[in-house]
């Protein structure tokens, strides 16, 4: 069907894959806190991944389809085996300067333990005013955030944005974003009723559903040369019903690109996170379990080198860690990886 329509319409296709698969030690599988009662394991694992991009142009019409797929598999700790399916799928349509744009993004994880299983999906809608060497983006859209292990941390997001990015010279861009989400979640709030020990909250619950007012700012300078290096500031406020959810978030992020000796490539990615919680701590399965970047200080290194054609040997180094106002609870992890990934 696709070949007919490409025939009919005259249409261009195009198409790249990733594929990668490693081994891969983890300090600590389930994600688990120090002084929690769930204690901390350890274990190797077998990592597979498969990238795939279709582009498919046809005139001014633009559709293109990202689609990931992955799995781990543990030696021992089999109840944390995953399985990782995305599906990006968008359309443009080019007025010279002016694309208007539509997609759908489908994410889903699933776990045999099911603790950290969750499924996001959101339409949206976006116009692109483009002149080379500045962009403007305006965007708004739906999400649906569905935690399997536990419904209090489900959601519906309204959310918008704007992105401003611009060229100040050849080898400098300078990038703006803001975005905002209304989150109303499937739980109830709670309201705070004294403090724990430590700092920790004493709570109860109310009968009004909780909901979240998110607002997202970054800034970020790119220098692109020989080497890639990318700057960035991102302020997160977060205002909430609901007590120990209202937080200010700062990220402070470095990235490094760029070719050291023997035709090896080095990146780098570092984040600092500063954490200030209006009203105290709480330290939620939310906080705790979702992906490994989201809410973590964390530097990550990779070397990679071209060993046969369109074949290259990766070795790769991730280190996460996180500490709360109670400095009793923390978390630590670090993860290294070694793999081959093929580009086709």
């Amino acid at each position: 069907m696709l070949l007919v329509y490409l025939y009919i319409f005259g249409a261009n296709l195009s198409f790249n894959e990733r594929l990668s698969i490693s081994t891969e030690y983890d300090s600590n599988v389930y994600r688990s806190v120090i002084n929690s009662s769930e204690g901390i394991y350890s274990d190797f694992d077998i990592k597979a991944q498969s990238d795939m991009n279709i582009k498919i142009s046809s005139g001014r019409n633009l559709l293109r389809l990202n689609l990931v797929n992955g799995g781990k598999l543990f030696i021992n700790e089999s109840d944390a085996n995953a399985i990782v399916n995305q599906v990006d799928l968008f359309y443009n349509y080019n007025l010279k300067y002016i694309y208007p744009e539509m997609g759908i993004t489908l994410k889903d994880i699933t776990t045999a333990n099911t603790m950290q299983d969750y499924t996001t999906f959101m339409p949206y809608i976006a116009a692109n005013i483009s002149t080379g060497t500045f962009l403007f983006r305006i965007f708004g859209g739906v999400e649906k955030f569905i935690f399997d292990y536990s419904s209090n941390y489900s959601y519906l997001s309204p959310t918008a944005g704007i992105l401003l990015s611009t060229r100040l010279d050849e080898n400098i861009r300078l990038q703006l974003n803001y975005a905002y989400k209304y989150s109303i979640y499937d739980s109830y709030a709670y309201k705070k009723v004294g403090n724990l020990e430590g700092n920790d909250l004493l709570l109860a619950r109310t009968t009004d559903k909780r909901s979240d007012n998110n607002h997202n700012f970054s800034i970020r300078f790119n220098y692109e040369s020989d080497i890639l290096i990318s700057l960035a500031y991102n302020p997160e406020i977060n205002i909430s019903n609901s007590a120990g959810e209202s937080v200010f978030r700062q990220r402070f992020q470095l990235t490094l690109s760029t070719q050291i000796i023997y035709d090896i490539y080095l990146n780098l990615l570092l984040s600092i996170m500063i954490s200030s919680f209006s009203d105290g701590i709480l330290v939620s399965d939310e906080i705790l379990l979702l992906s490994d970047n989201e809410n973590r200080n964390y530097i990550i290194l990779k070397l990679s080198r071209e060993v046969f054609k369109k074949t290259f040997l990766e070795l790769k180094y991730s280190y996460y860690y996180s500490e709360y106002s109670n400095y009793a609870t923390r978390f630590t992890r670090y993860v290294l990886s070694l793999g081959l990934c093929f580009k086709f």
